[in-house]
């Protein structure tokens, strides 16, 4: 009985690893620039390279997918782009 819930266990982890990983590569492939989404269309080329590089979007991928599962297993999910509160 033991051994089975230790394997059960184990394989929690696992399909949690790659679910995330499917989610954040979901939300990584939407199409569009999710800087100009924020910032909105007139925004200036400063404007746009500030909020990237504090969204971390200035980073490799799999840099920002570590600070992804870093920030969710803390429970931090960021803030709402619309009511700018945390998520």
């Amino acid at each position: 009985m033991g051994k089975y819930i230790v394997r059960r266990l184990l394989w929690m982890v696992v399909v949690l690893f790659f679910v995330s990983l499917i989610t954040f590569l979901i939300a990584y492939a939407v199409p569009g620039d999710p800087v100009k989404g924020i910032t909105g269309p007139h925004a200036t080329a400063e404007t746009q390279a500030r909020v990237r590089e504090e969204l971390g979007l200035d980073k490799p991928l799999w840099t920002q997918y570590g600070i992804y599962m870093k920030n969710l297993v803390r429970g931090d999910l960021g803030y709402s782009y619309i009511t700018q509160r945390p998520v």
